[in-house]
């Protein structure tokens, strides 16, 4: 009876810990998690309070595959790009306003050489450092 339980104690751990960081790794072009590229390069976008183009969902993981679908309609991206959103509490401040900056980094990773100068370029435009 003990060994069973154990044993059914370890399949939960195993099982939460994978489901947990899953929301680490990033959001595909599918929706899904998947783990990011080995050779990547990465751009950081501070997310807003209310200004951001592609909105925001109930959830960090539906705001970056709105982010995702939005830079996908535009040909910015390809099928090595994933999502993260980093809550970062540097990033607070007392401002109100729209633009102001809401603690969050969404972070794009995308394979290295995969991008190219335009689409980089289009992405700082549009807030992605």
């Amino acid at each position: 009876m003990r060994k069973s339980m154990l044993v059914t104690l370890s399949a939960v751990f195993i099982l939460l810990t994978g489901m947990i960081s899953c929301d680490k790794i990033g959001i595909g072009p599918d929706g899904g998690c998947t783990s990011p590229p080995f050779n990547d390069t990465s751009l950081i976008y501070k997310q807003t309070q209310c200004a951001d183009v592609w909105g925001y969902g109930k959830t960090d993981s539906s705001t970056a595959l709105m982010a995702y679908r939005y830079l996908d309609s535009l040909s910015l991206l390809d099928q090595t790009s994933r999502f993260m959103i980093i809550k970062d509490s540097t990033q607070l401040s007392s401002c109100l306003s729209c633009t102001c900056p809401s603690g969050k980094l969404i972070r794009l990773i995308t394979e290295r050489g995969s991008a190219d100068t335009l689409r980089y370029k289009r992405l700082r435009e549009l807030g992605f450092k």
